[in-house]
């Protein structure tokens, strides 16, 4: 497209709701603690999906709303929360209403939207009347997830956004990247069916299906280096000693004893609920430069 791009990296795990809370924070993830998808919580004693603020297990959203803890759960200081100027956000319709919004965009005037090309008609309509205006979609991703990232659908509907987000940023400029990247699942482990290691687990698996976060107190380490030669193991420390969720001076809060990352094209799957059985032929999360590393482009302006 002739478009000069800088590369920066996503978070550890590489995934939205790890990169996001990293977005609007500033804070890296051994600080805020958001690892994925599931979030073990000690403060509830469960595992908690944050995209939805509810128990991993549930299908409602936003089950978590009433509970006078959860407003702690984080323990997040956003930029727009800490912003003397005026933000707006235009965000998806059933995202501009739940609880991980109202925590990660408090503070900014949201407005929904319905659609892409709605989204972006709106996003347009607001530039210039604030200081800053955020537009989130999340399209690309979902499309990834179905088709695989480099398949024709992904790419063109890639190129149509950001053709539009071009045209606008004649007079202002328009600040673009992405929450990770993918890679195309070539095989599935379903670990559920591990009774073994079940028995040897305080608690599921959490975090992604390319980042597993586990809890054991018997060597994991050696147990999955034998049972699945694929995971890369790696215990606490180690994660600690690579700084892999950032620079935090202690690892030791973190509520993890193991984490587990494929060194191949594999997705690792706890399932809890019958949702988990949705497959996706593209995945992220995990430690591969596909995965990783992102775009970071100014258009215009």
């Amino acid at each position: 497209m002739g478009i000069e791009a800088r590369r920066i990296s996503s978070t550890f795990p590489s995934s939205t709701a790890p990169a996001i809370t990293t977005i609007f924070t500033a804070q890296p993830p051994c600080t805020h603690r958001v690892v994925g998808e599931k979030v073990w919580s000690k403060e509830l004693a469960g595992l908690i999906n944050p995209l939805r603020y509810t128990y991993s297990a549930l299908k409602v959203s936003n089950e978590l709303r009433d509970v006078k803890r959860e407003k702690d759960l984080f323990r997040l200081r956003t930029f727009i929360a800490e912003s003397k100027h005026v933000v707006t956000a235009v965000l998806p319709w059933w995202l501009s209403s739940s609880e991980l919004t109202s925590t990660l965009y408090g503070g900014a005037e949201v407005v929904p939207c319905y659609n892409v090309w709605d989204c972006l008609h709106l996003f347009q309509t607001s530039l210039g009347k604030g200081t800053l205006t955020i537009l989130y979609l999340n399209d690309v991703d979902v499309l990834s997830h179905k088709y695989g990232h480099g398949t024709k659908v992904v790419t063109s509907a890639a190129f149509q956004i950001v053709e539009q987000l071009r045209r606008m940023s004649s007079k202002i400029p328009v600040v673009l990247t992405s929450d990770h990247g993918f890679v195309d699942v070539e095989k599935r482990v379903f670990l559920d069916q591990d009774a073994t290691l079940s028995q040897m687990l305080e608690l599921p698996p959490f975090g992604e299906p390319r980042a597993l976060f586990m809890n054991s107190r018997f060597d994991l380490k050696t147990f999955l280096y034998n049972r699945y030669p694929k995971l890369e193991v790696m215990s606490r420390e180690e994660v600690e000693a690579h700084q892999l969720m950032g620079q935090c001076t202690d690892y030791s809060r973190l509520d993890f004893d193991y984490v587990a990352v494929p060194v191949d094209l594999s997705s690792y799957r706890y399932r809890l609920t019958e949702q988990d059985n949705i497959l996706f032929k593209g995945e992220h999360g995990g430690l591969t430069s596909e995965e990783l590393e992102v775009p970071l482009v100014t258009l215009g302006g």
